[in-house]
């Protein structure tokens, strides 16, 4: 029984607005299953792609089985055709809906009962044997990434056959969170988490905006982290990479108003791969003025060996 005030459908301002719910639009949607249609009507949408989000991620609050709601549209995922009354769907487009709600989900945390789990895990194994590795098909594998970890089914393949196929997807803005969610650096982590960033930041950079580059930086953050936990010691070639990556950064970091985020991200990159003797050391104290607030800023003063230059700065912490 649905709980009151509930619902388990994408309401109409996110499907498809007014004025476009023609006998055109709905001649082309009607030929596919039920649990196709919101994941195809979101395709409308996708030049409003926040605005999107937003509506998404409210109707998954709302609804009493969000994971069952967004599984039920993954079976779009590979339709079963792609023309219908002279319309050609782009079928990378409906692939980027179907990850958009996946994404949503994983962000929303709900609890995945046992039974949907289950049919998230043949719908897996279903996409993994459909599923074709190349330069070209690169939505296939980061919706089967992002499938397995919206639905908690890392686990359930082999570690290092995920591990290659994170290599594929890494120059996408979701591979840091889906690296770290998936639990797959532990294994020569120091050169999977470098390619994850060197793969993502191109795109950072280009769009710019404070909601998406601060929660890129956070999975950062949380990547470099875990990394210098498990990881204490980097191969001299490994730390080469990631010097001309963190000089190319800090050129980005001092061309630009300081996102306080972003400035963490990179003194963690530099307490990480040891690289804070490549950099000025007055320069790196004047970061640490940017990150004062943030909790994780003692500890990485300390790694990288200035906390008594600065006596004081984090003793509220």
């Amino acid at each position: 029984m649905e709980e009151k005030g509930k619902n388990n459908t994408l309401p109409a301002q996110v499907k498809i607005e007014q004025p476009e719910s023609t006998p055109a639009n709905n001649a082309i949607i009607a030929p596919y299953p039920a649990s196709l249609r919101p994941c195809l009507l979101l395709n409308k949408h996708l030049q409003r792609h926040e605005i999107v989000r937003a509506e998404v991620s409210a109707i998954l609050q709302t609804s009493s089985d969000p994971s069952m709601l967004v599984l039920d549209a993954m079976h779009g995922f590979y339709p079963p055709h792609s023309r219908e009354e002279d319309t050609v769907f782009d079928v990378n487009i409906i692939r980027r809906s179907c990850i958009l709600l996946l994404e949503q989900l994983m962000k929303t945390s709900p609890v995945v009962e046992p039974q949907v789990r289950e049919e998230a895990m043949k719908l897996a194994v279903e996409w993994k044997a459909k599923m074709k590795v190349a330069d070209d098909n690169c939505l296939e594998v980061l919706g089967f990434l992002q499938l397995l970890a919206s639905y908690g089914l890392g686990s359930c393949f082999n570690e290092d056959e995920l591990r290659g196929l994170l290599a594929t997807i890494d120059q996408h803005r979701q591979a840091p969170e889906l690296c770290r969610t998936l639990g797959i650096i532990d294994k020569a982590p120091a050169k999977l988490v470098l390619n994850v960033m060197q793969g993502s930041f191109p795109h950072i950079w280009e769009k710019g905006e404070t909601g998406f580059v601060a929660g890129v930086m956070k999975n950062y953050i949380l990547m470099l982290e875990h990394l210098k936990r498990v990881s204490p010691q980097i191969h001299p070639q490994i730390k080469e990479e990631a010097i001309k990556l963190a000089v190319e950064w800090k050129v980005k970091l001092t061309a630009s108003t300081m996102n306080s985020l972003e400035v963490l991200a990179f003194l963690q990159l530099l307490a990480t791969y040891e690289l804070s003797s490549s950099f000025n050391g007055d320069e790196i104290l004047k970061l640490f003025e940017v990150v004062a607030e943030y909790k994780q800023a003692l500890e990485v003063c300390q790694s990288l060996g200035f906390l008594d230059q600065i006596p004081g700065k984090f003793s509220e912490y």
